[in-house]
């Protein structure tokens, strides 16, 4: 017993490393076509983004917010919750921009369109009931993303966004439902995506 209860730290010991690891852009979905040109954040962790800098983003006031793409990683999600996963992800961007922008369908000269790719997994209820188990973080869901913002017209990207992050592992009631950590970490990129547009545009002190 001694010698599987020391196996199992092990194991726990190594989880509670690799869930802590910095995520480099690198680690690319290959929806983006040069994920090497994105940058840290300095306000939010794990947050990588790129500005054309050649383009003034004060000229846009409309966005096009085409339906994100889900997938599962190393696993093919069941359809409702693909489904479920994408509109959600969706509408929070969308009610993000809607703040201080207009959220529209049609192109033209002060449209951008938005678009992107999100991976996901899912929290495993079993393993965040019990603290031994719930604190290695290895029930965790959490998602990875790339979006980016092209101009509506030209097609030409002026702005791309990356993120992997897992959910909180002390929050253990989010850990007890599937999905709960996932759609944090989604609601998060929302405003994130929108507060670093406010930046580039001047309607936020947001620091880069």
């Amino acid at each position: 017993m001694g010698h599987r209860l020391k196996i199992l730290w092990i194991i726990c010991s190594t989880c509670l490393v690799v869930g802590c690891a910095s995520v480099h852009p690198s680690t690319s979905l290959g929806f983006l076509d040069d994920p090497q040109l994105l940058r840290k954040s300095s306000s939010y962790e794990d947050f990588y983004f790129y500005k054309d800098p050649g383009v003034k983003l004060s000229r846009y006031a409309r966005f096009i917010v085409e339906p994100i793409i889900v997938s599962g990683r190393n696993v093919i999600l069941d359809k409702y919750d693909e489904q479920h996963i994408a509109q959600y992800f969706t509408n929070e961007i969308k009610i993000a921009f809607n703040r201080q922008y207009r959220v529209t369908t049609q192109p033209d000269r002060s449209t951008l369109r938005l678009r992107g790719v999100v991976q996901v997994w899912a929290s495993e209820p079993l393993l965040n009931v019990h603290w031994s188990t719930a604190l290695t973080g290895v029930g965790v869901g959490g998602a990875s993303m790339e979006v980016e913002v092209v101009d509506s017209m030209s097609g030409k990207q002026v702005l791309a966004f990356f993120s992997q992050r897992k959910g909180n592992r002390f929050k253990k009631i989010d850990g007890l439902t599937t999905w709960t950590h996932t759609e944090n970490i989604l609601h998060d990129w929302a405003c994130q995506i929108q507060d670093t547009f406010d930046g580039f545009h001047g309607k936020s002190a947001f620091l880069f």
